[in-house]
């Protein structure tokens, strides 16, 4: 099977298994279908450069997926090594700001996760005025990843949630990163 071939089907089982990523049967399957992509990443632009030289590189499902499950995960830091390597290949994708943005979710773990180990039952309301310099954003989206990971409880009370760790003894490094990992 030609390089592009093997790229163009696995895209197409990318797409197709993206659809059902939020099922943990799927979640696996999912993700080795990015890696496969990855795997084959660098032929796979010498072969688009060869067969389509006056154009420039698609979007690749393999990197972008992967990037947000890794973040989804809390492993920020493989998330923004994924982007460079991306990036470095010369596939198309605002790289710079996803690695921004993944930097960005880093910090906002970093502020977060010590505050909530502090005061147990904290709102996370209050996270936005106790840390001005991270968006809303970026604390609700690292709250609810860790809350999915299962590492964060959130009970909804009024128009906020009470938040809680799951098991409260201190870690080493970032507790929110993947094992490993440090921040």
């Amino acid at each position: 099977m030609k390089i592009l071939d093997l790229h163009f089907s696995l895209t197409e089982q990318a797409a197709e298994a993206f659809k059902f990523k939020d099922q943990p049967v799927f979640q696996s399957k999912f993700e080795e279908i990015c890696r496969s992509l990855i795997v084959i990443s660098r032929q796979a632009c010498i072969a688009f450069k060869r067969e389509y030289p006056n154009s420039q590189l698609p979007h690749h499902q393999g990197y972008e997926q992967l990037c947000e499950m890794l973040a989804m995960k809390g492993d920020f830091d493989a998330a923004v090594d994924l982007c460079h390597q991306a990036q470095a290949q010369g596939w198309a994708g605002d790289w710079n700001a996803n690695v921004v943005r993944f930097c960005e979710y880093r910090f906002a773990w970093g502020l977060v996760h010590p505050l909530i180990a502090g005061s147990p039952g904290m709102l996370q309301t209050d996270l936005y005025r106790i840390c001005p310099a991270v968006s809303k954003e970026s604390i609700c989206y690292v709250i609810y990843c860790a809350a999915k990971r299962g590492h964060i409880l959130r009970e909804k009370m009024g128009r906020s949630y009470r938040l809680q760790l799951v098991d409260p003894s201190p870690v080493q490094g970032n507790p929110g990163l993947a094992p490993g990992r440090t921040a």
